[in-house]
């Protein structure tokens, strides 16, 4: 008894949907979703279930050789922020594709960024234990917070002004911060320093959260 196998021949490669050490961002209207496809980032349209085009960095720049390991998109919706494992931090324009801005600060990959409300400032955390506060508006890095002894998890900005924090500490214009050497900070951006160090978790803290009033709302670990 002959038996007949049906012949497949590959007719078209679709290419890299994600890579696993970035995360997903998604746009204010939920239709398109910003994903890392190694050293790219591809905006898809949910909709229609096509991609609308790729970030690429321009030239023969680190970033060209490096994957994508942080998104974010601005809150104004107009520029991706996109942190790699060369430790750049490319600024795109989602409208065009185009590279906006380069901002050269951390050593290792960027593992955590995050806006201020206004868009003014960016806050980038690294697997090198450093955060760097940019002027997004002056593409320029303003300082650079120091304190963690591990990879930097997540970065928030504390707004709303005059807002208390655990222990009674206010903040006018402050960060919090969270790492794999499982304490949260909370930093004084006009100061530059750490006014406070949150212990208790037993592992690594993976994210933070904040009230608009500046509070520390919440604190989320793996242990």
């Amino acid at each position: 008894m002959n038996k007949t196998y049906l012949r497949y021949e590959l007719s078209e490669t679709f290419g890299v949907v994600a890579s696993p050490q970035s995360n997903v961002v998604y746009d204010s209207t939920g239709n398109l979703a910003i994903s890392a496809a190694l050293h790219e980032v591809a905006v898809w349209n949910l909709r229609q279930c096509s991609l609308v085009r790729l970030l690429s960095p321009e030239g023969e720049s680190a970033a060209s050789r490096a994957q994508v390991t942080s998104l974010l998109l601005s809150p104004d919706g107009r520029t991706v922020a996109a942190g790699y494992s060369s430790g750049l931090v490319l600024l795109f324009s989602l409208k065009t594709g185009a590279t906006a801005v380069t901002l050269h600060g951390h050593r290792s990959a960027v593992t955590a960024a995050r806006y201020h409300a206004s868009g003014a400032l960016l806050a980038s955390g690294s697997a090198d234990t450093d955060i760097v506060v940019w002027d997004a508006v002056a593409e320029s890095g303003l300082y650079r917070l120091r304190g963690h002894r591990d990879g930097v998890t997540d970065v928030v900005f504390l707004e709303g002004g005059g807002g208390g924090a655990p222990g009674g500490c206010r903040l006018r214009n402050g960060l919090a911060s969270c790492s794999k050497d499982t304490l949260v900070k909370l930093w004084d951006l006009d100061t530059q320093s750490c006014v406070q160090t949150v212990v208790g978790h037993r592992g690594e803290v993976s994210a933070s959260c904040a009230a608009s009033a500046g509070s520390l709302a919440r604190r989320i670990d793996t242990s």
